[in-house]
Formats: C-alpha cells, structure tokens, sequence
C-alpha cells in the first residue's frame, strides 16, 4: 500500500492564502503600547499543466489538492497531490535540512506502509531549492510482484508555507516527468499580511472571506 495522496484542486487556477507570525516585535517608545508583530502571506498558486489531460479535486478546507491524469491521456495512471501546511519565517538550517532529506524523509516514507510484502525502495533524496526556496526531493520505489509504483515527492519550504507535492505513477519516467511540470507551473508570492479588520458591529454579518487562511 503506498502511502496516502494528498486531495487537490480544480483544474482552474485557486490560490491559497497562508499567514504566519513575524520573527521580530519592532521597538516601541516608553509607555507605548507593543507594535504588533509583523506578518507574511504566501500565495499559492497551482494549476495543471494542461488542463485537458487532468481532473482535479480539492478539500473542504482548501489545504489538500489532487490532480489525477484522465484515462488514455497519460501514458500510464498518474496523479499528482499538494498539500499546505503552516510553516515559518526562519529559513532551515542546512544541517538540519540534510538530516531531513536523507534520514527522516526515508523513514517516515518507509514508516507509512503497512503492509509487510511491500517493499520499499528509497532511490533519491537530496537538498535543492525550487523557484529560489530551500526543498527536498525524494523518489521512492513501492514494489509487490508483479506490481510497482514510483512516487516523487518535493517539499518546499516557502516563508510561512511547508508545500508538499507528490507525483505517483506505475511508470518512473511519467511519475517524474509530471512533477516537473506542475512544479513549472506552480506560482509562490510572498507579501505582507492585510491590516487586522475592524470588529464587526453587533448583529451584523462577517464578510465571507474568498481564500483559505491557516
């Protein structure tokens, strides 16, 4: 059993806000009250690369975006998952990032198959960066004869977002190939965080907001 694939998107563009604390209070005058921290935003946006060949769904949350390859329009099965996850402002510490890549990414993999006639194959895991943030890569070989599947996966740690992207398909150059592209076409935007709204009056309505915030 491979590990769990992530719920995923609609094939049209979505964005998906993501806020975080900032690391530093400025410096306030005497008897003044604290200035609020600062904080960042990550605009994520996927979309497959071609819209034609995919069907795509996403979570009630908006955190969890799938896109499976239509029957025939692949040239084996192939489904590709993100998931966004709360992440923080501090960039990695490349020591701990190694560690990460090389032993507790396998691990965990490997600690997320159940059933004992699976074997599991770690063939990659490096550091690298996509679109200029610090990430890791990793493809992993699932394997019970006369089956198998190669799953690769990417986890970006974008400012205040933690993206995990993986690519799953009978066929390693499908499975590879795919993830490069949707990784091509995936947007990241940092920015800062809208000012805090002003309380809402007694007996009136919120604004419904249009992103997904966590």
């Amino acid at each position: 059993m491979k590990p769990r694939l992530m719920d995923v998107i609609l094939a049209t563009m979505l964005c998906t806000d993501i806020l975080a604390p900032g690391l530093t209070l400025a410096q306030a005058a005497p008897d003044a009250a604290p200035a609020p921290k600062p904080s960042r935003t990550v605009q994520v946006t996927t979309k497959a690369p071609d819209p034609a060949k995919w069907q795509a769904s996403t979570s009630a949350n908006g955190t969890r975006r799938v896109f499976k390859c239509k029957p025939l329009a692949c040239l084996a099965p192939e489904t590709v998952s993100f998931v966004f996850e709360k992440g923080s402002l501090v960039t990695p510490n490349p020591a701990s990032l190694q560690k990460f890549a090389t032993i507790d990414l396998p691990r965990s993999i490997r600690a997320a198959v159940t059933d004992p006639t699976e074997q599991v194959d770690n063939l990659f895991s490096a550091v690298t960066k996509v679109k200029n943030y610090p990430a890791v890569l990793n493809e992993t070989r699932f394997s019970r004869p006369p089956k198998e599947a190669y799953v690769e996966t990417a986890i970006i740690f974008a400012g205040p977002a933690i993206i995990r992207v993986e690519s799953s398909s009978p066929s390693q150059k499908v499975a590879k190939d795919s993830l490069s592209q949707f990784l091509d076409v995936m947007q990241i935007v940092e920015k800062d965080a809208p000012s805090p709204t002003a309380p809402v009056p007694p007996g009136a309505s919120p604004p419904q907001s249009k992103t997904q915030s966590l």
